[in-house]
């Protein structure tokens, strides 16, 4: 399902022929949908498209569309069948979303071959003129970001240029939700 406004789309088309790094908390794909390269994003909340063990006993993710689909065709009056069921194929135990909701979150293998891209972005870009735009980042957030030292890469180079990208995007910005800022 498409639920862009247009506002990813506008944005892509303000980054695209720059060299750019998306850190997102979405786990909707609205960014990919957009046309943002996927090697240039960094889903650090999770990824409704993956499944991880609910204890967690191991950490890997799995691709779940295919199980997804399955379970949208045969399930009936809002149910599905017991069998399509995800299960850990190492432990058994249920599969659940892989998101940043308890301790349990997985970060995988995948998960961090895109923390260090990022890390070698920044390291590519140091010394250099960074915009650092923050689009409605929450204090739950602010607070993760902080305690693995993004804060202080942001808190060099943020400056507030949220009017100007609703000027140039034209989609109207909830500035209720820009609170908290890495400053």
């Amino acid at each position: 399902m498409d639920i862009d406004n247009g506002t990813y789309k506008r944005l892509f088309e303000l980054v695209n022929d720059k060299d750019y790094f998306v850190i997102s908390t979405n786990v909707d794909h609205q960014f990919q949908k957009a046309g943002f390269d996927k090697e240039k994003l960094f889903y650090t909340q999770g990824d409704y498209g993956l499944f991880q063990c609910s204890e967690p006993c191991h950490d890997q993710t799995y691709d779940n569309e295919a199980m997804v689909k399955n379970m949208i065709e045969f399930q009936e009056d809002m149910k599905i069948p017991t069998e399509l069921i995800p299960k850990c194929p190492k432990c058994g135990k249920p599969m659940t979303m892989n998101l940043r909701s308890d301790d349990k979150f997985v970060e995988d293998e995948g998960w961090h071959r895109v923390a260090e891209r990022y890390d070698n972005f920044l390291r590519k870009h140091e010394g250099q003129h960074i915009l650092f735009l923050k689009l409605a980042l929450c204090f739950e957030c602010k607070a993760r970001f902080m305690s693995i030292g993004y804060a202080v890469i942001v808190a060099r180079a943020i400056i507030p240029i949220w009017t100007c990208v609703e000027r140039i995007t034209g989609v109207p910005i909830d500035y209720s939700l820009m609170t908290n800022i890495f400053v």
